[in-house]
């Protein structure tokens, strides 16, 4: 009995881990509002200049890299660093 016990809390237990991955790492449950990686851009740099988290929690939802530089951001840095 405890045999079958224990096979089904392992079992409880993967599938708990594959929804926590897929929910938290692929961000499969997210809804998508934007199709096109350059609109994610354009909602984060908005989301940032509108201090808005429920915006950029929502961006990063649905898979922006934010490593990459935010639109019309990469020219400004450099004039001000000239």
């Amino acid at each position: 009995m405890s045999a079958c016990r224990d096979v089904a809390n392992v079992a409880v237990r993967e599938e708990k881990k594959a929804f926590i991955r897929s929910k938290y790492e692929k961000h499969r449950y997210a809804i998508v509002t934007c199709a096109d990686v350059e609109d994610r851009r354009q909602d984060l740099k908005q989301a940032i200049l509108s201090r808005d988290i429920h915006a950029v929690l929502q961006v990063f939802a649905e898979g922006i890299d934010f490593m990459q530089p935010l639109p019309d951001m990469v020219c400004q840095q450099l004039v001000n660093c000239c």
